[in-house]
C-alpha cells in the first residue's frame, strides 16, 4: 500500500525552494568573485615583475657607481698614498645585497607566475567546473521538478479541500 509523501508542511517547502534558489545565486556570484580574484593576483604577479625589473636596473646602477667610487679612491694619490676606502667599500656591499634581494623577489614572483596557472589547473578548474555545472544544469531542472510537484500538491489540497462536505446548519431549530 502506498504510504504517501508525508508532506505535512508546503510553506516548508516553498522555504526550501527559495533556500535552493538562493543558494545557487549566492554560488555563482561567489564563483565570479573568486575568478576575478584569480585574474587579479595574475595582474597583481605581472605588475611585480615589471617593478622589481625597474629595482634590479636601479640596482645594477647603485652597483656600477658604487664600484666605480672605490676603484676611484684606490688610486693612489700624487704622493703614492692610498686612501681609507672603508665607507666606499661599505657602500659596495649594500649596493650588491640590494641588487641581490631584487634579482631574488623577481626570481619568485617568476616563480608564481608560471606555478599559479598550473595550481588553478589542479586545484581550481576541476571542482569549479563540477560546481558550475551543478548550479547551471542539475539544479535548476531539480527546482523546475520541485516547483511541479508543489503545485501538484496545491491543487490536491484544494481539491482535497473541496470535496469535503460543509455541515449545513439549521437556523430554525434553537
Amino acid at each position: 500500500m502506498n504510504a504517501g509523501a508525508g508532506v505535512t508542511s508546503l510553506a516548508v517547502l516553498h522555504d526550501w525552494y527559495a533556500a535552493l534558489a538562493e543558494f545557487r545565486a549566492e554560488a555563482q556570484d561567489a564563483l565570479t568573485a573568486l575568478a576575478l580574484s584569480l585574474q587579479r593576483a595574475e595582474a597583481w604577479l605581472g605588475e611585480q615583475q615589471q617593478y622589481w625589473q625597474r629595482q634590479i636596473r636601479a640596482c645594477e646602477d647603485e652597483v656600477t657607481q658604487a664600484r666605480t667610487e672605490l676603484r676611484t679612491r684606490q688610486i693612489p694619490n700624487s704622493f703614492g698614498d692610498t686612501v681609507d676606502c672603508t665607507v666606499q667599500e661599505k657602500n659596495l656591499r649594500r649596493a650588491k645585497a640590494r641588487l641581490q634581494e631584487a634579482e631574488d623577489r623577481l626570481a619568485a614572483v617568476r616563480h608564481w607566475m608560471l606555478r599559479l596557472p598550473r595550481e588553478i589547473c589542479d586545484n581550481y578548474d576541476g571542482p569549479v567546473g563540477q560546481l558550475t555545472a551543478f548550479l547551471d544544469g542539475e539544479l535548476p531542472s531539480g527546482l523546475a521538478a520541485l516547483a511541479r510537484q508543489l503545485t501538484a500538491l496545491e491543487q490536491y489540497v484544494h481539491l482535497h479541500a473541496a470535496s469535503i462536505p460543509v455541515p449545513k446548519l439549521d437556523k430554525e431549530k434553537p
